[in-house]
């Protein structure tokens, strides 16, 4: 693919050290299966942004600009279309998988814009790019996806508002940010950064990452069959509130594990339908822990520490059946909270309307060396 305006000057910031700028625009049909972009090679780096346009309508623009300083090093960088299999195209930006003398005359830095058709559907959207920050505008509502892949390393991911029926992001060395994230499913991970936003998913979600915080609210919400929450870190904390529902308001089965190490460990169930089943597996070490649980669970409560107390808090002394807000009949239950320690830094329970739940839903949570606590 050809440059066009080679070596006019350079509009960005910090264009005394790339002071050259080329440009090349193209337009891609929208693919049965898959759109693609992929940026590779020891020379990449910059920034890619995912937007929207109404002058578009069945093909997908991007608009690739180039800052250099050698003429010669920008001319080592080939932009290709591609097609990996059948209904799968897109574009690419190469540059040389080795280069030895990295002088600052050999830097390149390219700035990307992917602009989709507004109101379009996209089967799938897949990226894979070495070096670069992701940034997508305002997607949901906007355009739909039936799944988007984004993947990077050495650079951050972040979404305003997206929606797909399945959502991976991944990247290393980077943050994964995102505003507002509605999918089916969805996988986020990193290492040596956080994730943090606000997601909301009908089935599962799965943070993973190292030596980064993971800080989220998140919400499930779907038909009654299982769903599933796991957050993992390592060497940080883990902050989560999260929302638990079903289309119908009542019932559900929800499995939600959080472990990190070395860092504190803070997860809140602020909301579960009357009658569900909830397994929460929370672990931490050298570090305190805490899990609040809200009025509709019922179940066995375990925690496990060594060094440190354990303690579990009744939150509010005057409780209302949670079941009178869905039973007009409803003359009120009395909740009962029991715990008995069973070795030393152990302790088990039951919270629980009805005798007969006292082992509906089970809580685990665990740490060493640092303090344990329930708030029911």
């Amino acid at each position: 693919m050809r440059w066009l305006a080679s070596n006019k000057e350079s509009p960005i910031a910090g264009a005394a050290r790339l002071p050259y700028s080329a440009e090349v625009s193209l337009d891609l049909p929208l693919p049965s299966a898959t759109l693609m972009f992929f940026s590779k090679g020891a020379l990449s780096a910059g920034d890619l942004n995912i937007t929207t346009s109404a002058e578009l309508t069945d093909v997908a623009r991007i608009n690739i600009a180039v800052h250099y300083v050698a003429t010669a090093v920008r001319d080592t960088t080939k932009v290709c279309f591609l097609k990996r299999k059948a209904g799968e195209t897109g574009v690419g930006i190469f540059t040389p998988q080795q280069w030895w003398d990295r002088r600052q005359t050999d830097r390149l830095y390219f700035e990307v814009e992917l602009i989709l058709p507004r109101g379009s559907y996209i089967n799938g959207l897949a990226t894979d790019v070495n070096n670069l920050s992701q940034d997508l505008d305002n997607l949901k509502d906007i355009i739909t996806f039936g799944s988007i892949f984004l993947q990077g390393s050495n650079g951050p991911i972040h979404a305003k508002a997206l929606g797909a029926a399945n959502a991976t992001l991944q990247t290393s060395n980077g943050e994964v940010s995102l505003d507002y994230l509605v999918a089916l499913n969805a996988v986020v991970s990193s290492n040596n950064n956080g994730i943090s936003g606000n997601y909301q998913v009908s089935e599962s979600l799965d943070l993973t990452t190292s030596n980064g915080p993971i800080e989220v609210t998140v919400g499930i919400n779907g038909s009654e069959t299982p769903k599933s929450l796991s957050m993992h870190t390592s060497n940080s904390a883990i902050d989560a509130v999260v929302n638990l529902d079903t289309t119908s308001g009542r019932g559900g089965n929800f499995l939600v594990k959080a472990d990190t190490s070395n860092g504190r460990l803070t997860t809140r169930i602020a909301s579960a339908p009357l009658d569900s089943v909830l397994n929460l597996q929370a672990e931490t070490s050298n570090s305190p822990g805490s899990v609040t649980l809200p009025l509709t669970y019922e179940g066995s409560l375990t925690m496990h520490t060594s060094n440190a107390p354990s303690f579990i808090w009744r939150v509010d002394r005057i409780e209302q059946d949670p079941a009178c807000k869905a039973h007009s009949d409803c003359k009120g239950r009395t909740r009962t909270i029991g715990t008995h320690m069973v070795a030393n830094g152990k302790a088990e329970g039951a919270v629980y309307w009805e005798r007969k739940n006292a082992n509906r839903g089970n809580v685990t949570l665990q740490s060493s060396n640092g303090a344990v606590s329930f708030y029911v």
